[in-house]
């Protein structure tokens, strides 16, 4: 999965969710609330893409994670209640649950990858504390055998 993927799905599903709402007479309120998560996905996704940071980065895409999961629940709640067809209701649900596990994969990787470099950044910053050939000068001067005196 690409992140050019994520953008063209979440796209795809504001686009749907908008067009299937506008169909939707009653029920204002949980329409609102739909259209906010479902919109915010996206948004989120494309903020991620000019993070200041690896962990903005991530914390751009546990937004969407949590917006599609809200998303997901107001669907759920416009089915049950019948203020949206059954079977529009089931293919956007569909949808949003394909973004969520995209997210959850992409921050999964994103996460390893960060923790991956901050090892390796610690194995080098150990590596340069004590250059080749240091220690063995240390221990020759400060050697009990050594002839170094200090006064």
């Amino acid at each position: 999965m690409t992140e050019s993927q994520l953008i063209t799905e979440s796209m795809k599903f504001a686009i749907a969710t908008v067009l299937t709402l506008d169909t939707v007479e009653k029920r204002g309120v949980l329409k609102n609330q739909l259209l906010r998560s479902a919109t915010s996905i996206g948004a989120n996704i494309r903020e991620a893409q000019y993070a200041s940071s690896r962990a903005d980065f991530i914390a751009k895409l546990q937004i969407a994670l949590k917006e599609s999961n809200e998303s997901e629940y107001w669907l759920e709640l416009m089915d049950k209640t019948q203020s949206l067809e059954h079977d529009k209701a089931e293919r956007l649900i569909k949808e949003c649950r394909r973004i969520r596990f995209m997210l959850i994969s992409s921050i999964n990787t994103a996460k390893k990858n960060a923790e991956l470099l901050l090892s390796r950044r610690k194995e080098r910053f150990h590596s340069s504390l004590t250059p080749p050939g240091v220690f063995s000068l240390f221990t020759f001067f400060f050697s009990e055998n050594s002839r170094c005196a200090f006064a």
